[in-house]
């Protein structure tokens, strides 16, 4: 427990200076006073926490005060990831869940309430590791939350991990994997508008994948419906202007992968709303910034516009790599690629895919 307070609160700490706040203005974005900041970025107790370790490490049953300090704790964690990113929590996640797995080796009368924080510390494990591009591990995770959400007959929280896995099919390029995915998703959270979300999302980005416009279309429209009608409590930041963005960014994206399927009036559509996506997101949301941005370029690549794809990609520049999610990097990935096939004998193309060149982008 000791370690992984002390690394997360190291990672916290400097991905909070990157992103140019001061702890009490992170305090405010996450909802906790700036003294909380202070004593997590310093690895100091956290009382009720140390006292479930030791419990449980006795052979002791979940009790329902610490099952609470879990929660909250989540809920934290939760937003530290929205504001900085999943890099700094994955190995305090995973610390959690280990003590939470020894609690369901035991026959406790909080059974289902421990099953349903395993999903959830789960799902956040998994997500976290996929951003960290381990894919193996973030399958391990999110197959793991699949079943403890199962265990506790929550249908709503065993949709979660199922889209997640279909994203990182996505991200394989197996779009016809994705899809099914999804389908299981709208299936096992049947009437949830969260999760239809989250399962229309990735069906937009399969059948752009695929190069199907209409029905990228058709799942872009239901996703706009749902978000509408998502309970805050699923999703906050939907309720927020960045919903806006990350719906847009969704778009961006789509419109971008059909232009390479042939439909090339796309590509300027794909400008507008990855631009609209990266104006709309605060700059202390600087990952989501560094992505939108990065899609941006790629968009300005596909619309023939070298130099403006240039001139966008310098905020995704500016994140130092070790800063820079599985996802950030595939999209420069792409766009490296892209300028080179394209513009390959121009001087200054080739410098910036220089600049774009890390061992995860080559």
């Amino acid at each position: 427990m000791t370690d992984a307070r002390v690394e997360f609160g190291r990672l916290l700490r400097e991905h909070r200076e990157a992103a140019g706040l001061t702890q009490a203005r992170l305090g405010r974005l996450v909802g906790h006073h700036h003294s909380l900041i202070s004593k997590v970025e310093h690895g100091l107790r956290w009382s009720s926490l140390e006292a479930a370790h030791r419990n449980v490490a006795r052979g002791g049953d979940a009790c329902p005060d610490s099952i609470r300090e879990f929660d909250l704790l989540l809920t934290a964690y939760e937003r530290f990831d929205d504001t900085l990113g999943g890099a700094g929590i994955v190995e305090a996640l995973e610390s959690h869940l280990r003590l939470l797995m020894g609690w369901l080796s035991t026959s406790s009368p909080h059974q289902t309430e421990v099953l349903r924080l395993a999903g959830r510390y789960g799902y956040r494990a998994g997500w976290a590791r996929f951003e960290n591009g381990q894919r193996d591990l973030a399958m391990t995770w999110f197959g793991r939350a699949l079943g403890w959400a199962k265990g506790a007959d929550d249908h709503g929280l065993a949709a979660d991990p199922q889209t997640r896995i279909g994203v990182v099919a996505r991200a394989a390029g197996d779009q016809v994997r994705a899809l099914g995915y999804a389908r299981a998703a709208h299936e096992t959270g049947a009437g949830r508008p969260w999760t239809g979300f989250l399962a229309a999302i990735l069906e937009a980005r399969a059948f752009a994948g695929l190069g199907e416009r209409g029905r990228c279309a058709n799942r872009l429209a239901l996703a706009a419906n749902l978000a509408g009608r998502t309970d805050p409590a699923d999703a906050p930041w939907l309720a927020r202007p960045y919903g806006v963005a990350m719906l847009q960014s969704i778009r961006a994206a789509c419109y971008r992968d059909l232009a390479a399927h042939g439909h090339r009036a796309l590509a300027d559509h794909a400008v507008d709303a990855a631009r609209d996506a990266f104006e709309r997101t605060p700059a202390e949301m600087w990952p989501n910034r560094a992505l939108f941005a990065a899609r941006l370029a790629d968009a300005h690549a596909y619309a023939g516009e070298p130099d403006a794809a240039a001139q966008a990609v310098e905020a995704t520049l500016a994140v130092p790599p070790s800063s820079r999610n599985s996802l950030v990097r595939g999209e420069l990935r792409g766009l490296r690629h892209r300028l080179l096939a394209t513009w390959g004998r121009d001087p200054e193309v080739r410098e910036l895919a220089h600049r774009l060149s890390t061992p995860d982008t080559r």
